[in-house]
């Protein structure tokens, strides 16, 4: 409050107060936290945005954004909601060890989302050898041929051994006939491609 001067040269002087309000950061995830918020109060109309310390980081996402987009400046209470999208690794197979010349290719390579289920290839197969199988160190398969994706590409290792399981039958005949001359021999536990000898 002033009194007026006789002289006409009274100044009133009005000051305001700048509102203040408050700006959040929110993780925007319903069943876990990321990171807890940042709050930011007592923030005066027009100041420049306080930024979001760190970087927003969650397993298997990839930050996008803020919805809304993060204005220059506060003009409001805002609450800023991070924004996530679902990363995708890669799944390969390889042969490891001596590789049969007419094994069946690998199966392809492909793309799985962050958890998501998914099934190994189908074992190959080739005569004469046997298959260990699709393994790998990065994931756990169940009994269903199944394994959850984790945050990183995966890789499936299988090798090929020659059956030695197999065995032979000899047939004693005179010769030029049919007449056998002794009962028929199998020999068990041979060894696919080992070359063989009778007498």
């Amino acid at each position: 409050q002033e009194t007026i001067a006789a002289d006409g040269n009274t100044v009133v002087k009005i000051y305001y107060d700048r509102n203040t309000h408050k700006v959040t950061y929110t993780d925007g995830v319903d069943d876990e936290e990321v990171f807890a918020d940042q709050v930011n109060e007592n923030i005066r109309y027009g100041a420049t945005t306080p930024a979001f310390v760190g970087t927003p980081t969650r397993t298997g996402y990839k930050f996008t954004g803020w919805n809304p987009k993060v204005a220059a400046t506060v003009t409001s209470n805002v609450t800023y909601v991070a924004q996530w999208e679902q990363s995708q690794f890669g799944v390969t197979y390889q042969y490891a060890g001596e590789v049969p010349e007419n094994a069946p290719a690998v199966p392809g390579s492909q793309k799985a989302t962050y958890n998501d289920q998914v099934t190994v290839a189908a074992t190959p197969s080739l005569d004469g050898y046997t298959f260990t199988g699709w393994k790998s160190e990065d994931v756990s398969v169940d009994q269903d041929g199944k394994f959850t994706m984790p945050a990183k590409n995966v890789t499936f290792t299988g090798t090929w051994a020659k059956r030695n399981d197999l065995s032979y039958t000899v047939h004693y005949y005179w010769k030029g006939t049919t007449e056998k001359v002794h009962e028929d021999k199998v020999v068990p536990n041979k060894t696919y491609g080992e070359e063989v000898t009778e007498k």
